[in-house]
C-alpha cells in the first residue's frame, strides 16, 4: 500500500509493515519549477517573436519603398510632406498586422482552451487550478494590438529614415 500524506503513515504504522509512503511535495516542487521555466521560455520566445515582426515589417517597408521610389520622389518634388508618405506605408503595415494578430489571438484563444479542457480533466491535485486564467484575458486582447502598433512606428521610422536620405 502506499500512502501519500504523514497523517496517513503514522495512522498506518501501528499496522506494521508493507506501508509505504511517498511525499509527492518533491515531484510536485520540480512540476513548479519547470512551470516557471517554461513561463520564463514564453516570455523569451515572444520577445523573439516581436523583433522578428519588427524586422520583417521593415523589411517589407523598405522592399515597398524601393518600388515605389520614383513616385515618391515625384510627391516629394510636388510638395507632398514626409508624414504624408509615411502616413501611407504605416496604415498598410498596421492593418497588416492587426489582421495577423486576430488571426494569433484566435490561435492562442483556441489552445488556451484546450490546456483548459485537458487541466479540467486531469487528476485532481495534478495541476495547478486555472482560476486566474481570466486574468490574462485582457493582455491576449491587447496584444494585437501591440503588435500593429509595433508595425506602424517600425514602418515610420523606416519611411522617415530612407526619405531623409533622398534629400
Amino acid at each position: 500500500v502506499v500512502v501519500c500524506r504523514p497523517e496517513a503513515e503514522a495512522a498506518l504504522a501501528p499496522l506494521g509493515g508493507g506501508v509505504e509512503v511517498e511525499d509527492h511535495g518533491e515531484w510536485l516542487g520540480d512540476l513548479a519549477a519547470l512551470a516557471r521555466s517554461v513561463e520564463i521560455a514564453a516570455f523569451v520566445v515572444l520577445a523573439l517573436v516581436a523583433s522578428a515582426a519588427a524586422l520583417v515589417v521593415a523589411f517589407a517597408v523598405r522592399s515597398g519603398f524601393a518600388i515605389h521610389r520614383d513616385s515618391i520622389e515625384v510627391l516629394h518634388l510636388i510638395g507632398a510632406q514626409d508624414d504624408y508618405v509615411s502616413r501611407q506605408f504605416e496604415q498598410r503595415s498596421m492593418l497588416l498586422a492587426l489582421k495577423g494578430g486576430a488571426i494569433g489571438f484566435a490561435s492562442g484563444a483556441l489552445v488556451v482552451g484546450l490546456i483548459a479542457v485537458v487541466a479540467g480533466q486531469a487528476e485532481p491535485g495534478l495541476l495547478p487550478a486555472l482560476d486566474g486564467a481570466w486574468l490574462w484575458t485582457p493582455i491576449l486582447i491587447l496584444a494585437p494590438i501591440a503588435v500593429a502598433a509595433i508595425a506602424k512606428y517600425t514602418a515610420r521610422l523606416i519611411v522617415h529614415a530612407d526619405l531623409a536620405s533622398m534629400v
